[in-house]
């Protein structure tokens, strides 16, 4: 009886203040939380495979009620889906790019000229831009002293996503 997903559910919801642990661990045994994990894709490709399988034979089998969402790019969740290892849930929902028309009138909106050229001739900005979050964060941290160097130096998806979220978060 694996219970490891509900002892690490019931610790974080007792980090809230006013949960207590036993409240936490009726909240789950009721069906009365919501789980939302993010970031499914970050986890290390190494341990993708064996986290799914527990979520599968532990919580998602025990508790096929309770509402859970699990976030994670496509492009790192096919491999699943294809072998007929995904989450056992009760849907999916797949969000699309936004389409270059979309991001460019959301930057003529945000008045940020200098943005949409970067876009034009940089396919790995204009790939990271295809997300409405790091879009929005581009926006917004547009003003960062900073933002410039993300415009600026070659580097991979991956290293642009990290200097996005450092940029934002510092200003």
């Amino acid at each position: 009886n694996d219970t490891r997903i509900e002892n690490w559910l019931t610790s974080e919801l007792s980090r809230v203040p006013g949960v207590s642990r036993k409240i936490a661990e009726k909240w789950i045994h009721t069906g009365d939380v919501a789980l939302f994990l993010d970031g499914l894709d970050e986890v290390e490709e190494k341990h993708i495979e064996m986290l799914v399988s527990i979520l599968n034979e532990t919580y998602l089998y025990k508790h096929p009620d309770i509402s859970t969402v699990i976030c994670s790019r496509i492009i790192e969740y096919q491999p699943f889906m294809r072998e007929g290892k995904q989450l056992r849930l009760n849907g999916t929902v797949t969000l699309q790019p936004l389409k270059d028309e979309q991001i460019e009138k959301f930057l003529v909106a945000s008045n940020l000229p200098y943005l949409s050229n970067a876009l034009r001739t940089d396919n790995i900005l204009r790939e990271l831009a295809s997300n409405p979050l790091p879009l929005s964060m581009m926006v917004l941290a547009g003003g960062n002293k900073n933002f410039p160097l993300l415009l600026s130096e070659p580097q991979t998806l991956i290293e642009r996503r990290r200097d996005l979220l450092n940029i934002f978060t510092d200003q």
